[in-house]
């Protein structure tokens, strides 16, 4: 079983003076939220991992639906490596829990909001062990 440490508004989280892990589910949320708002190209040895959704290639889009079209693409680019990453991991004798390792990506959306700055990425994935989850990320762009 692999765990992280717990993120919260940028910062790790603190109970009791201790630093609080996340693993399973809670643990593949915080991965694909930690994938989507990396910005891609950032991590220098690993350039391949992060989204476009805060560089400079989100806001070149001429309308609306093409730029739902490019967070769409970019985030199911993102989440495909991370699903390598996975794969990798246990393949180099990382254990993984089969509630924290991606066994299928359902769907990817770009959902409108009231704020026409702002949309809700949408991601819903289910586990190895055939549980369903969703992680949702407002992004202003």
């Amino acid at each position: 079983m692999s765990f992280d440490l717990k993120l919260e508004n940028g910062s790790f989280s603190f109970k009791s003076g201790e630093v609080v892990v996340v693993n399973d589910i809670e643990k593949l949320k915080q991965d694909v939220a930690k994938i989507i708002i990396t910005e891609l190209g950032s991590v220098r040895l690993h350039n391949w991992y992060g989204t476009t959704l805060l560089g400079d290639a989100i806001g070149t889009s001429s309308s609306r639906q093409n730029l739902k079209s490019e967070v769409i693409r970019s985030v199911s680019a993102a989440m495909n490596n991370l699903k390598l990453i996975q794969e990798q991991n246990e393949k180099s004798g990382q254990i993984l829990t089969s509630k924290e390792v991606i066994g299928s990506i359902d769907d990817i959306d770009c959902l409108d909001t009231t704020d026409p700055r702002q949309v809700i990425i949408l991601v819903k994935i289910t586990t190895r062990s055939g549980i369903k989850m969703s992680e949702s990320l407002p992004l202003f762009l």
